[in-house]
């Protein structure tokens, strides 16, 4: 069961605090655990908290988060990290939205991919998406996946090399007729 964290940061059941940039790089600060339809999430950053970076120019960047964003536990994603996703407020959805990311500067090349869990529509998961982000050139082609199949591709991903595919590939199946397959 989801346990979502609709308050702020301050909220008693929240353990975000803001962490150092030591921290941010080693990834050893204390991060609230949840559960998605059974995917084991990481919130890195609860709705309401102000996430921060840079960017490749080393120019700061800081967007105050309207979702939880964190990650999937146990997965890989194309950039060798875990699979990262935004959590929507419907815990009852059972589509997801896979956003690709582009990389800046030029945002030609393709970055990596952002999940969408939690969100009734498409166009909910791209607003929600395009709210964290100060172009909306980081925002790439968008595929739409039942949550059934997206939860067992993304529990593949160590196996496929952090891409998103079916770790049970679909048999053909032929029914004979007249004792002879089709050709």
């Amino acid at each position: 069961m989801l346990i979502l964290l609709k308050a702020m940061p301050q909220h008693p059941l929240s353990c975000f605090h803001e962490p150092t940039e030591g921290q941010k790089r080693a990834g050893n600060y204390r991060k609230t655990k949840t559960d998605f339809g059974g995917l084991p999430i990481t919130i890195e950053n609860e709705a309401g908290s102000v996430r921060r970076g840079r960017d490749h120019g080393g120019k700061e960047w800081a967007t105050t988060m309207t979702c939880h964003y964190g990650y999937i536990r146990g997965t890989v994603g194309a950039d060798g990290d875990h699979y990262d996703v935004f959590i929507g407020p419907d815990e009852k959805s059972r589509r997801v939205w896979i956003i690709q990311t582009m990389a800046p500067p030029d945002f030609r090349k393709k970055d990596e991919e952002k999940a969408m869990l939690g969100f009734g529509s498409e166009s909910e998961a791209r607003a929600s998406f395009l709210r964290h982000y100060d172009n909306p050139a980081f925002l790439g082609a968008i595929r739409e996946l039942p949550f059934d199949i997206f939860k067992r591709q993304v529990m593949a991903t160590k196996e496929n090399g952090g891409k998103l595919r079916d770790p049970q590939p679909v048999r053909k199946c032929f029914i004979v007729l007249g004792g002879q397959l089709p050709a």
